[in-house]
């Protein structure tokens, strides 16, 4: 059975520096999750920083 995929999708309510602090304080609180795959979807404008920071963190968070 394919594992089952959360999604957060915040659209344009948040602007490049908030929405890295969104992906910070959420990593902890989803690095030990294995059952499920955990994806973000940031501003188009935001995903670059996003990802960096995703990145940075070493996480799992697609």
């Amino acid at each position: 059975m394919p594992m089952p995929l959360i999604a957060g999708n915040w659209k344009m309510h948040k602007d490049h520096r908030q929405a890295v602090e969104l992906v910070r304080e959420l990593h902890p609180l989803l690095v030990d999750l294995r059952e499920v795959e955990v994806a973000v979807c940031p501003p188009f404008t935001a995903l670059s920083d996003v990802a960096r920071a995703l990145q940075e963190l070493g996480s799992g968070i697609k």
